[in-house]
C-alpha cells in the first residue's frame, strides 16, 4: 500500500536539501556600495534565516506550523 503524494514530498525535500549543501559565495559589496548613504542596510543572514527554513519546509509540506514572524526592518 502506497500513500498519496508520499514520493512528491520526499523528492521536494531531497531537493530542497540538494539546495542547502551547495557551495554558494554571496558578495553584496555592490549592493552596499550602492545603498550607501540611503538609510537602507542589508540584513545579516542570521537575522533571517530560520524565518527562510520556516517558510520552505511549510511550502514542501514538511511541516504545517505557523512559520516564525518576519523581523523588523532595519
Amino acid at each position: 500500500m502506497r500513500a498519496p503524494g508520499t514520493q512528491r514530498l520526499a523528492n521536494t525535500t531531497r531537493a530542497f536539501l540538494d539546495h542547502l549543501k551547495t557551495d554558494v559565495i554571496y558578495d553584496d559589496r555592490n549592493t552596499r556600495e550602492l545603498l550607501a548613504g540611503t538609510g537602507i542596510s542589508c540584513l545579516d543572514l542570521g537575522s533571517y534565516v530560520d524565518v527562510m527554513v520556516a517558510r520552505a519546509q511549510q511550502d514542501s509540506g514538511a511541516i504545517s506550523t505557523k512559520p516564525p514572524p518576519a523581523p523588523p526592518l532595519v
